[in-house]
């Protein structure tokens, strides 16, 4: 009697779990949108461009994955158009950057011996493939360099306040 009672109560919690809802068209978009916005920094996805000045302040520590491994970082501070790049070897460049004349995109000049482009795109920036003038309407793609989470990724660039330590502690 013991064993009809437990089949008769597991019997509808069976049923439950085996009538699941089909995947529908609006389940796997969202899905897609999901694993969109989680790649890793080696993709090179199309997106928009954003105008330099409608980005605001986009200064802070950027970082590529490549696929074999390895890691890069550049660091920019969009207040005073300086640079620094480390390379997966530890070697590091630094300068200035130009703010080129289309408004989306900066060019260093010395980037391990040719120039170098990059454009705002998504808050994170991209290293473009070719030199091109970039329109509102066009997508980029390239070397997509994303901006680190932590707060010691951002550059210091606000004059201190009284008591205030010069630079950021460690």
């Amino acid at each position: 009697m013991r064993n009809m009672t437990f089949l008769l109560a597991a019997a509808p919690l069976a049923l439950l779990a085996a009538c699941g809802e089909p995947e529908t068209e609006d389940t796997a978009a969202l899905e897609t949108d999901k694993a969109a916005t989680t790649q890793s920094a080696d993709d090179t996805r199309s997106a928009h461009a954003t105008d330099l000045d409608e980005a605001g302040d986009f200064s802070g520590t950027y970082s590529f994955d490549a696929p074999d491994g390895t890691r890069t970082q550049l660091t920019v501070n969009a207040q005073d158009d300086t640079f620094e790049y480390k390379g997966a070897d530890g070697t590091l460049e630094s300068g200035n950057y130009d703010r080129l004349a289309d408004g989306y995109r900066i060019k260093i000049e010395d980037w391990f011996g040719s120039p170098a482009y990059f454009t705002v795109s998504d808050g994170d920036l991209v290293r473009l493939e070719q030199d091109i003038d970039i329109t509102p309407d066009m997508q980029v793609s390239g070397e997509r360099y994303v901006r680190g989470d932590d707060e010691d990724d951002a550059v210091f660039s606000r004059e201190p306040e009284l008591a205030s330590p010069v630079a950021p502690q460690d």
